[in-house]
């Protein structure tokens, strides 16, 4: 073994490895004019040759040289190494506790927008945290294929999209509230060699997974919070705090960790969210059928064709589904395959509620949004929320509402209706549940 990346052991071909070294010596003479040489230092190199790899392999090599990925800490702030912060603090909050760092994050919803910069994020990619259930912090590795590892044991039956979703650029966690720790999300699909190794280091090693070796910041300042810079690249300077929207230093700046200097550029540091790409968000019910034991097409197909599979989530009676093959459904086009045959999805029934939320590129600019909404008493009547929302969306089915975590339904008759910027519980004429001022209520959506 030669060379391990956060405790996977790099492929080595045997027998190809040679080395040499240089002796780095000091001559002068004495003053009998002889020569004394003095060995200083010696160097070595190493030549060596990679072993044969899988793709996946290879993918997850060149992405951690490469510095394909983000990593929160979340110790004393939201933010991840690359400087990158949160849609809105206002789902999660820094709290004592975690599995390193003393602290960990308590979240309700805490998403982040990742499609941009070096590393963006698309259609493969890997996260792990650590999640804390009945007082426990148990370790996750999941990947966008659907495989999951608990605790360093694979099992892809976990219900992982109850608490983590990914899609489009963005990852999010979700909680009723619950804390997490150390949450790194990789731009590509690692390994099974990767995924067993890496997280070995974190449960057993009890080693947090390092900072990426390439850390070119491209993110926004965003929040209240303020990110400690330590300059000391070309030109050393004193520890500095910058708070949102201040001007920072030009050029290379670098970010302390581990006690180690890390290069770290600060390419933007501004408060505005990042707009997406043109285009809009359709939010529908599906038709539901009988759908036992057999892989098969939806009779109702969505009403337009989605950008990307990517960019939709379905939700089975409020619970995200996975898609993919293997998985709880795959879509083509319009149409919606349920995989209660060759995957993992649930027989379905026409007594089922299913919701689809998908973006259709159509040329409108949005801009993603995610805020507390202050919950209120009301029980048995419909009623308008006092708490409105900061932005008017661009459409009501824009919206996604999670309480206590569970994400509720919208229309007429179900859990709310949204008209402009204003949210109406239907307590009394549709399903939605007594709600109570102590409940935690979290927006999602996307204005102009």
């Amino acid at each position: 073994m030669f060379l391990r990346l956060n405790g996977w052991v790099v492929p080595v071909a045997d027998r190809s490895a040679s080395h040499g070294r240089e002796l780095l010596e000091e001559h002068r003479r004495s003053e009998q004019n002889e020569a004394i040489v003095r060995a200083r230092r010696v160097t070595w190199s190493w030549d060596l040759r990679g072993a044969p790899m899988t793709a996946e392999e290879a993918d997850g090599l060149e992405g951690i040289v490469a510095g394909l990925g983000h990593r929160m800490p979340f110790d004393a702030h939201l933010f991840s190494t690359r400087g990158r912060g949160p849609l809105s603090t206002a789902g999660a909050a820094i709290v004592a506790g975690g599995v390193f760092g003393g602290s960990c994050a308590n979240v309700t919803s805490l998403v982040y927008d990742l499609q941009r910069g070096p590393a963006p994020l698309l259609d493969r990619w890997t996260a792990m945290f650590f999640r804390e259930e009945a007082g426990v912090f148990h370790h996750y590795v999941v990947r966008s294929d659907g495989a999951v590892w608990r605790d360093k044991v694979r099992d892809d039956t976990v219900p992982v999209a109850a608490f983590l979703s990914v899609f489009d650029g963005f990852a999010a966690l979700l909680g009723a509230p619950t804390r997490f720790d150390e949450l790194v999300v990789l731009c590509f699909a690692c390994s099974d060699s990767q995924a067993a190794a890496w997280a070995a280091r974190m449960v057993d090693d009890a080693l947090p997974f390092s900072s990426l070796p390439r850390l070119d910041a491209d993110g926004d300042l965003f929040g209240g919070r303020e990110l400690e810079v330590i300059g000391e690249a070309s030109r050393p300077q004193a520890h500095r705090s910058f708070s949102n929207g201040d001007p920072l230093p030009d050029g290379v700046t670098h970010f302390r960790n581990n006690g180690r200097s890390v290069p770290f550029r600060l390419v933007q540091a501004r408060a505005a969210p990042r707009q997406l790409a043109s285009g809009t968000v359709r939010q529908e019910p599906v038709a539901t059928e009988d759908v036992v034991g057999v892989d098969q097409a939806l009779a109702d197909l969505l009403d337009a064709a989605p950008a990307s599979p990517a960019s939709l989530m379905l939700f089975l009676n409020s619970v995200e589904q996975q898609q993919g093959a293997g998985l709880d459904y795959t879509v083509s086009g319009r149409t919606i395959t349920w995989l209660a045959g060759t995957g993992t999805a649930v027989d379905l029934s026409s007594a089922d509620a299913l919701i689809a939320y998908y973006f259709v590129d159509t040329g409108a600019p949005m801009t993603p949004r995610q805020e507390a909404v202050a919950a209120e008493n009301i029980v048995g009547v419909d009623q308008a929320l006092v708490d409105p929302f900061d932005f008017a969306p661009i459409s009501a089915s824009s919206v996604l509402l999670f309480l206590n975590g569970q994400e509720q339904q919208q229309g007429a008759g179900f859990d709310y209706t949204v008209s402009g910027q204003v949210i109406t519980w239907l307590a009394g004429s549709g399903t939605a549940a007594d709600l109570s001022a102590a409940d935690t209520l979290v927006a999602f959506y996307l204005s102009p």
